[in-house]
């Protein structure tokens, strides 16, 4: 799905548009976030038409995701198998 996230030059503004706009909320460290967009194999994202978002949707290894915050901060995150772990 297309979809892109735009933020403002002092952080006071940000959107997501197109498939990012209506992300479902995630477990990420103990807390939820709808900011991100997850990277995973073509055969697990072919199963959904997407890539699944945790284990019980069939996430599989190797996955990765990359969430954002209105400042424009990037963090990433690679799937463990049950969970996200920071990357460095």
């Amino acid at each position: 799905r297309d979809g892109a996230v735009c933020f403002s030059k002092d952080g006071s503004f940000f959107k997501s548009t197109g498939g990012l706009k209506g992300n479902l909320n995630i477990k990420i460290e103990n807390r939820s976030s709808n900011q991100y967009f997850i990277l995973c194999t073509t055969s697990n994202a072919s199963k959904a038409g997407k890539c699944p978002i945790d284990q019980g949707g069939g996430l599989e290894k190797p996955a990765y995701l990359v969430e954002w915050t209105r400042f424009g901060n990037i963090s990433k995150f690679k799937w463990s198998g049950n969970d996200w772990t920071r990357q460095n």
